[in-house]
């Protein structure tokens, strides 16, 4: 009987398969020894069924050698195709052939004296039948051992899965009686293991061979052999929105959760190298593991290190890539890892060090504050070490540890004690009230000038009305013994932020007798000073005498910040103007100790001069006189920015006081704006921001003012300055040049968009006159830059724009702006056209592609302004078009009409 024949015409498989065992059992009971017959049949059928036409004879299967007649010419270009429904048939016939020959031996049982006598019941009947499919599968796969596709594999490995879910359900049952079925189970999930690596059969074999491992892995561990570890070559499949890996960390946590008898052979077999290398390759490889697979994965390691008596399997490395799992934006993922992290290192280090590894890890990573933030969130709610400010302190005392340590540990105990107010501010605050009268103690011991910087923001805190009077008067202390000392070497940054907290101070308690005894001994200071550097005569001199100079430089970071906060500190400003420009315009003594010692003092000096020259044009009568030392000081700064190429090479913190210099001399009412000085701040802002130099980070003695961040913050201050210059309605500004620094709104490979925009935003409230001109010349210009934007970006820049003109207040008819924009844009293409000659490799009418963005709003039945663009649109068909041209041209005109409808 042909029972494909009859599974495929409707029979159920239930029957075919009963009458299958049937027919066999009852033919070789007739025969007194195993159906080859039936078998060839049986074999002949399995091969028809994966679409192989091969006639197999009892004869064939009889011999010693086997010679089966396959057909080469169809094996040569054969593809592995079939029915899905019809095959789930035949594969569920495989099955069921096994269970109906474990119910046939059951009937069998009573007519057998012994079990142990030497007759042949349908379960060896079922065995014999199997071994001659493999005789026969076996030379299949070995005529394309050489070719690097298996093109017999996949069919190969399903037919004998399914014998492998039933003589499993056999050897569970019978193994005692049959013992051969546990090395056939052995050999039939060696054969169906390669259906992993094909797409329609891995969900198929996996989920099989996660369920039988499950079920027993007594047995089944057996097979894992080094050439056939299932888990591992399960772990290598990578489909694309696979959950294989998933699934597989599912199943390994159910065994270490259930399994007992062998539980140190799995954690044996779980904690082999290779099988590291993939949970390892798991946690960093993003693409490859999405964030459900890292869950499983961190739930998973967290089961198999509970049944670890030591963790030195898991390296530094393994354990570094569960705390970059704690950066990930997820939050479940995050804390999964966050927790990992800290149960995996506390069995291996004290918490100190757990800590010291945090922070050296994050360190080395330069994250953004959001992230760091993140990190330290997550991990707070598993290491309680990180409640503790003391553990902080230690490190950042500690000068063992590089400036970049202990400046990330002053940023996350800062992030920690804002977390903690978070939780609860009142508990907290006697905690943070500690920190404060400890820090202004400490900072002379810390020494580093990032971290101070940072631990002076727990001053911020709290209101300074809550702080008890004792902090209040150690902070008030601590100022005053720097501010007297000028040996006590501060950055600039880091004195500024002192001294704000203590102006803070004396405008709480009032009492500014501190303050005077400050500007007293700043005073007589300076006096001192400038008697000594005097006798100093000549550039040898003024480096030989280092120490002096050094001092000075410190009196003028304090000089130039009691003048930023308005203090009223010399009586006799000229004299102070007088005797900076000798130092520092007129003489060049300073020259060869600013560069030996990368000092800012010049820097100091010049922006004291400028604000002294402001604060002397309020007060002073001479305005002529005063005018002359701010012309000097201009004079001075423009030969230092002139050659913008030579101004990169300097620090970001010195461009950025010669910019605020001379734009803040421009915005007094001593000068009338000069467009050269106005052009000039304009290029170097495009230089600095937006165009490519190597960044000076090396030229200073200050690393608070060094640093990447800091230079960034000067960059958006210098954008922020020359916004505020706009909207001086005195300032008369007769140029568009600023076209140039806005047409870079948009862009996404600069960190200036949010500057740009309130620019924009400005010129539209003080700068009519501007922002009208200057949006069409943007928009023109934007289809003319190199390289080439996308069509993409593009669209979204004016989208943006758009947005732009409809959300302002001050713009009264935004539909009004929008047909002003694409009118000037029509115009300014059709100056073009008169001029530039027509070109195929040029498409002049480039800026008319998008204009309908700013159309889209405008009601055409109200006014006759489609008439206005289509007549300005009609100018531009007096020159000749290319093709290209003319199809931009028309297509404006087709969605000019499609608004009017």
């Amino acid at each position: 009987m042909s029972f494909l024949s009859l599974l495929r015409s409707g029979v159920t498989v239930e029957k075919v398969a009963s009458e299958f065992v049937q027919n066999l059992f009852n033919k070789s009971e007739v025969l007194k020894e195993f159906s080859l017959e039936i078998a060839a049949s049986f074999v002949t059928e399995c091969l028809a069924a994966i679409g192989i036409t091969c006639n197999i004879t009892a004869d064939q299967l009889n011999q010693p050698e086997k010679n089966f007649p396959w057909p080469l010419k169809e094996l040569n270009v054969y593809v592995f195709h079939c029915n899905e429904g019809e095959f789930k048939i035949f594969e569920h016939f495989l099955v069921l052939i096994c269970s109906m020959s474990a119910n046939h031996f059951e009937l069998q049982l009573p007519t057998v004296a012994d079990i142990e006598d030497k007759v042949d019941t349908a379960i060896d009947y079922l065995m014999y039948l199997l071994a001659c499919w493999r005789s026969v599968h076996i030379q299949l796969k070995r005529m394309e051992e050489s070719n690097k596709r298996k093109h017999f594999e996949e069919p190969i490995a399903r037919i004998n899965f399914h014998f492998l879910l039933g003589f499993n359900d056999l050897r569970q049952k019978y193994c005692s009686a049959f013992p051969t079925l546990d090395k056939i189970c052995h050999f039939l999930y060696i054969d169906a293991l390669p259906g992993l690596y094909y797409k329609k059969t891995h969900e198929l074999i996996l989920n099989g061979l996660l369920k039988l491992f499950e079920e027993d892995f007594h047995f089944f561990y057996r097979c894992l052999k080094p050439n056939y570890m299932f888990y591992y070559e399960a772990f290598l499949v990578k489909y694309e929105s696979s959950t294989t890996h998933s699934r597989i960390y599912k199943s390994l946590q159910n065994l270490l959760r259930n399994e007992e008898d062998e539980l140190n052979v799995l954690t044996a077999l779980l904690i082999q190298q290779p099988m590291l290398d993939i949970y390892y390759t798991t946690l960093v490889r993003g693409t490859i593991s999405s964030v459900f697979t890292k869950i499983e994965a961190l739930n998973f390691l967290k089961l198999l290190q509970e049944k670890l008596v030591v963790l030195d399997v898991f390296t530094y490395e393994f354990i570094e890539s569960i705390l970059g799992l704690v950066l990930k934006k997820n939050q479940h993922l995050s804390e999964r890892a966050a927790e990992l992290y800290v149960i995996l290192m506390r069995k291996k280090f004290d918490n100190q060090l757990i800590l010291l590894h945090i922070i050296y890890y994050y360190a080395h990573r330069n994250l953004t504050p959001h992230n760091l933030n993140h990190c330290v969130r997550q991990l707070s709610k598993y290491f309680d070490c990180f409640m503790k400010f003391g553990n902080f302190l230690q490190i950042i005392c500690n000068e063992v540890h590089t400036d970049t340590v202990r400046s990330h540990c002053a940023q996350i105990l800062l992030m920690m004690a804002k977390i903690k107010i978070e939780i609860s501010a009142s508990s907290v605050k006697l905690e943070i009230e500690q920190l404060m009268l400890i820090i202004p103690g400490i900072i002379e011991q810390i020494k580093c000038q990032n971290t101070i910087l940072i631990l002076l923001e727990i001053f911020d805190l709290f209101d300074i009305k809550e702080w008890p009077k004792q902090c209040i008067d150690n902070f008030i202390g601590q100022t005053l013994d720097i501010f007297f000392h000028l040996e006590k070497n501060f950055d600039y940054l880091v004195l500024m932020k002192i001294s704000n907290i203590f102006h803070n101070c004396l405008l709480f308690n009032k009492e500014w007798n501190h303050l005077s005894l400050i500007i007293d001994s700043t005073v007589l200071n300076f006096q001192q000073l400038r008697r000594n550097l005097r006798e100093v005569e000549d550039k040898k001199q003024m480096v030989e005498n280092k120490n002096l100079v050094i001092k000075y430089c410190e009196l003028l970071k304090r000089v130039n910040i009691m003048v930023k906060i308005k203090y009223n500190l010399f009586d006799n400003l000229m004299e102070m103007i007088s005797t900076l420009e000798a130092q520092f315009l007129q003489k060049t003594i300073f020259k060869d100790f600013i560069e030996q010692n990368k000092s800012f003092i010049d820097i100091y000096a010049l922006e004291i001069i400028c604000s002294c020259i402001l604060k002397a044009y309020r007060i002073e009568r001479n305005k002529g006189n005063i005018r002359k030392h701010g012309i000097n000081l201009i004079e001075h700064i423009w030969q230092l920015v002139v050659n913008v190429k030579e101004l990169l090479k300097q620090p970001v913190v010195r461009i950025k006081s010669y910019f605020y210099i001379l734009l803040i001399l421009m915005s007094s009412p001593l000068f009338k704006l000069e467009y050269s000085v106005y052009n000039k701040c304009l290029e170097i802002l495009l230089a600095l921001n937006f165009s490519r130099y190597t960044q000076n980070l090396k030229d200073g003695n200050e690393s608070t003012q060094m640093h990447p961040v800091r230079c960034l913050q000067y960059k958006k201050y210098m954008l922020h300055l020359f916004t505020q210059f706009h909207k001086i309605q005195r300032i008369d500004i007769q140029t568009n040049t600023i076209w140039k620094l806005c047409i870079y709104y948009g862009f996404n490979d600069h960190k200036f968009n949010k500057e740009l925009e309130e620019l924009l935003i400005t010129l539209a409230e003080h700068r009519m006159n501007i922002f009208k001109h200057i949006l069409p010349v943007v928009i023109y210009n934007l289809y003319r830059r190199k390289p080439v934007i996308s069509y993409k970006q593009i669209v979204l820049i004016l989208e943006n724009y758009k947005k732009l003109i409809d959300n302002h207040k001050r713009i009264e008819s935004p539909s009004s702006m929008n047909v002003h924009v694409v009118l000037l844009i029509l115009q300014m293409t059709e100056k073009v056209l008169d001029v530039q000659p027509i070109s195929s490799n040029n498409n002049r009418l480039k800026a008319l592609n998008n204009l309908d963005i700013f159309l889209r709003d405008v009601d055409f039945r109200q006014s006759d302004i489609a008439i206005t663009i289509c007549e300005q649109m009609d100018k531009l068909k007096k020159t000749y078009f290319t093709k290209k041209e003319r199809e931009v041209w028309q297509n404006l005109r087709n969605k000019l009409e499609n608004l009017q409808k």
